[in-house]
């Protein structure tokens, strides 16, 4: 439960800070400049995230050889159990 209240507080602040020190400092308005200093992160992680993130379990360099072997082998025994009880019905 204490996660939510510091969630709520710290940005209001920070958020106020930016605004005023970029009010002082640019020539744009510092609620414009806010939008870009809170979308520099966002697409920073985004572009992060598309080069970790990958296809298939077989692809990720992360895992270990028995765990990039296991979802595969999983659905290939899936999709033979799945294969038989439709052609026994």
């Amino acid at each position: 439960m204490i996660p939510l209240p510091i969630a709520a507080a710290i940005p209001g602040p920070v958020s106020s800070m930016i605004q005023h020190f970029f009010d002082c400092v640019a020539v744009i308005p510092g609620w414009h400049l806010l939008f870009v200093v809170e979308w520099i992160p966002v697409v920073v992680l985004d572009i992060l995230t598309w080069r970790v993130l990958i296809e298939r379990p077989a692809q990720a360099r992360w895992m270990t050889p028995a765990q990039r072997d296991c979802p595969s082998a999983n659905s290939t025994r899936n999709r033979a159990m799945l294969s038989f009880t439709t052609s026994v019905e």
